[in-house]
């Protein structure tokens, strides 16, 4: 067949589809700037719904209810494949409904604009990509993922893609043990008595499978967030007060730079980021200097803002504008969950990812080692704020019988348990209590959700080292502004920092960076979050 006849009979099946259903739009490019996707050996069309309300979480679930309802009215048997948070549903079939079930698939205008691939013996798909309509075809496929291409507007680079879908693995009869094989690869079961011969044992199977793991991580996680609105009139007074008061020989590099207090609603988007990207999280806390945003809705029953006399033990210390006292405090916000992490307001996930990214099934944490050193020599009012605080932790642990540690950490959503924070405060009582009394940043400073919680829960085997796709931005250098863009357009981290402030700038170069960093948010998670009033 030619090129030329292909792309013909290619849009024409894109007229059947918007002619047929009017929230589908034909266009000359699809979200990734591609008219048509090449699978299979030919041009297929790769089409986009638009949806201004795009919920990576609800498309997945839709799309499974879709699948099931098809399996359901074609009277097959079907069971659930356990799967991850960020990736797609899974249900395994049997081998002999194959062509019934494609058949179906390809029939059905439901599916007219989904994607379709072919799986791998190992579980992984196959690149060709498919579209719906061809699947009758597909005989000797193991399995397929199936999914359809969903965005709020033509042309945003935030879309759902394969992990919104669903996998269909095929099942057969072994002729030498009698047992139901699966023909792809999973990391739960792949054998099962036959259902042909006894019933009652296959479903036993299907039930323990769907049981928790051992690598599952399936406690509550909440997220705790720490946040200022810097361009307050009452918080500037009354840190315009403290500052007159305070001594200024203590204070540390940038301890009082107004660029860590700057506000470019990153807190938004961080919480569009969670909603989209992780589902799983049980409740949200804000811990504020008596502020709420604005666009907050605090009647949603997930997320409660934390006032910083709700746990500060010694009223007397407050108001605080050191991120360090402040953080030395979390474990003590009542209601709080043993799990939690720890996000700055500009720590935001890139696409979905799981508790296990975070912890393993035991309940143990992760953390993630930067190639940054921590030099050896002692602390110094040139270091800055990381580095003196790593050295403090450093010291104090060697003290105690600890080893040494040179390396730093990501600057990433911290992975805690409120246990461990208050076993490490009975240890080192003064440590906590000196660090809660700077008023700002402080030489004395340990970063007690950081360096010092890691190196700590290490030592008690609490916490270990992990990996995490994971970029550091500087939006205010042209090759941060470079990364934001490529992330934005991609979505190819596990999470991101917008660290706004590491880089000296003029006023008027703030200011800027400060649009640059909204318009490129508001193109990355464009969809208002459930946390939002004006959505």
């Amino acid at each position: 067949m030619s090129v030329k006849r292909s792309l013909v009979q290619a849009r024409d099946r894109v007229s059947q589809i918007v002619t047929s259903n009017s929230t589908y739009r034909r266009h000359r490019r699809n979200v990734s700037g591609e008219a048509f996707v090449r699978g299979g050996g030919r041009l297929t069309p790769s089409m986009v719904r638009l949806d201004p309300d795009l919920r990576l979480p609800e498309l997945k679930a839709t799309s499974a209810r879709l699948v099931e309802a098809t399996l359901d009215r074609l009277g097959v048997r079907y069971w659930t494949v356990p799967a991850q948070n960020n990736r797609c549903t899974k249900f395994g079939v049997l081998e002999a409904d194959r062509a019934l079930i494609l058949g179906s698939l390809a029939a059905e205008a439901t599916y007219a604009h989904w994607n379709a691939q072919e799986l791998a013996p190992r579980g992984t798909a196959l690149a060709a990509l498919y579209s719906a309509t061809e699947l009758s075809g597909q005989s000797a496929w193991p399995g397929l993922r199936i999914y359809e291409r969903v965005a709020p507007a033509a042309g945003s680079a935030f879309r759902s893609d394969a992990a919104q879908g669903v996998e269909l693995h095929f099942w057969s009869a072994s002729k030498a043990t009698g047992l139901l094989e699966s023909q792809v690869w999973n990391d739960r079961f792949i054998t099962a008595p036959d259902p042909a011969v006894d019933p009652d044992a296959f479903e036993e199977v299907v039930r323990r499978a769907a049981l928790p793991s051992s690598e599952q991580a399936d406690f509550p996680i909440d997220v705790v967030y720490t946040w200022v609105d810097g361009a307050d009139p009452n918080w500037q007074r009354a840190k315009a007060e403290a500052l007159h008061a305070a001594d200024a020989e203590s204070f540390i590099q940038d301890a009082v730079d107004e660029a860590r207090f700057a506000d470019n609603e990153e807190l938004r988007y961080s919480l569009r980021s969670l909603e989209q990207y992780a589902p799983w999280v049980r409740k949200i806390w804000i811990v504020t200097a008596g502020q709420t945003p604005a666009w907050l809705d605090t009647d949603n029953p997930r997320v409660e803002i934390v006032d910083h006399r709700q746990i500060w033990p010694d009223a007397s210390d407050l108001p605080s504008f050191n991120s360090h006292a402040i953080e030395a405090n979390l474990h003590r916000i009542p209601g709080l969950a043993e799990h939690f992490l720890y996000f700055n307001d500009d720590f935001l996930l890139a696409r979905p990812v799981n508790p296990e990214h975070f912890f393993f099934g035991n309940g143990v944490g992760k953390f993630f080692y930067s190639r940054a050193h921590v030099d050896l020599m002692d602390a110094s009012p040139e270091d800055n704020v990381s580095t003196i605080a790593a050295k403090n932790a450093r010291d104090l642990l060697q003290d105690a019988g600890g080893h040494a540690f040179s390396r730093k950490f990501f600057h990433t959503p911290s992975p805690l348990r409120k246990s461990v924070l208050l076993e490490a405060e009975g240890s080192f009582p003064d440590a906590f209590s000196q660090t809660r009394a700077a008023r700002f940043r402080q030489q004395s400073d340990i970063a007690a959700a950081g360096s010092f919680y890691f190196q700590y829960a290490f030592s008690q085997g609490a916490a270990v080292p992990s990996r995490i796709a994971y970029d550091y931005i500087d939006p205010a250098t042209a090759d941060g502004r470079r990364r934001f863009t490529s992330v934005t357009a991609h979505h190819n981290m596990d999470t991101i920092v917008v660290n706004d402030g590491s880089t000296k700038e003029s006023p008027a170069e703030r200011q800027a960076t400060s649009r640059f960093i909204k318009a490129t948010l508001a193109r990355f998670l464009p969809v208002p979050s459930v946390f939002e009033t004006d959505r």
